[in-house]
């Protein structure tokens, strides 16, 4: 009769650890709540350029006018300066873009932040300085990183 052997428990439990050990090495190198945050960064920075070059083409057909209601400041993450959602029911103290948001054919809907908790706010920023240069922001960005991007 032949007899078989079995892994001691010592082996069993030196499998497990090395086992454990690996998956821990792997989790902390991919970092997977990193990488989600990283996503929605790159979103955030997908849907500042929407918003940008919607309001380019927007002054292009216009002779360079801008959309009233930008405010004027060097600060774009104050809460004040925070865009306000299509078809929000209250935009009192959120930034509206006159005649801008009301035309589809520039932006169908304005972009919504993936971290914006805010019933009637987008979550991004936007703001001109004294020359007009305008620049819209990401005050929610993640990582330490800033998304903000100017014209």
């Amino acid at each position: 009769m032949k007899r078989y052997q079995a892994f001691s428990s010592v082996e069993m439990g030196v499998t497990v650890i090395l086992i454990l050990a690996v998956m821990s090495i792997i989790v902390l190198y991919f970092n997977p709540s990193k990488m989600v945050s990283q996503k929605r960064n790159d979103q955030r920075t997908d849907d500042v350029t929407e918003i940008l070059n919607a309001l380019t083409q927007y002054a292009g057909d216009n002779n360079g006018t801008l959309p009233e209601g930008i405010p004027v400041s060097d600060e774009c993450t104050r809460s004040e300066y925070e865009l306000c959602k299509t078809g929000a029911a209250d935009c009192s103290n959120k930034v509206v873009l006159s005649g801008f948001s009301s035309q589809l054919e520039y932006l169908p809907s304005m972009p919504v932040d993936p971290k914006s908790r805010s019933t009637n706010g987008t979550g991004y920023n936007i703001v001109q300085n004294e020359s007009g240069r305008v620049t819209v922001c990401a005050p929610l960005s993640e990582l330490g990183t800033t998304v903000s991007l100017s014209k």
